[in-house]
């Protein structure tokens, strides 16, 4: 599985109908082949639905808690300006507080962190548009490099969002 997949997979669970593949690559900044590409993949390992187009939720959710920290952790770097991701953003920075928190990488951000890598290079750019992928991957990202709590917390809104 590669870092695309998991992040079509999560915009795909956050739509409300089957978008096509061009829609997909538009709205993800990923290239079309790409796309096609993941889906594929994503059907071979059962993820998604080939007749129904739709993501198993349960199989995508069980992926990020348990795969994801081992496959793409995160590490904290230098402190630089950015978005804030993992437990420094809605809605978990309503539960914790972290000092310094975490953020992406970005120019003309006004927040101060640890640098986090994105899951994918085009997340810092695509969620300023879509506040709902915002959340959703700042919640990934707290799995990815949480504390127990904290991943605990994150997997069980991500549920809640996802479901």
């Amino acid at each position: 599985m590669k870092r695309q997949d998991i992040l079509i997979l999560i915009w795909l669970c956050l739509q409300n109908k089957k978008p096509s593949q061009k829609e997909i690559s538009e709205k993800l900044d990923i290239s079309r082949a790409a796309v096609s590409y993941s889906i594929d993949r994503c059907i071979g390992l059962n993820i998604l639905d080939k007749k129904k187009y739709q993501v198993r939720k349960q199989a995508l959710l069980e992926f990020i808690f348990y795969g994801l920290p081992y496959i793409y952790p995160a590490t904290a770097g230098s402190i630089v300006k950015g978005i804030p991701t993992g437990a420094s953003a809605y809605p978990l920075n309503q539960s914790f507080s972290l000092d310094p928190g975490y953020v992406w990488p970005t120019e003309n951000a006004t927040h101060s962190g640890m640098e986090i890598e994105p899951l994918y290079p085009s997340i810092p750019a695509i969620v300023l548009d879509e506040p709902r992928l915002y959340e959703v991957c700042a919640l990934v990202d707290a799995i990815r490099i949480g504390h127990t709590r904290e991943k605990v917390e994150a997997y069980r809104l991500l549920k809640e969002i996802i479901k």
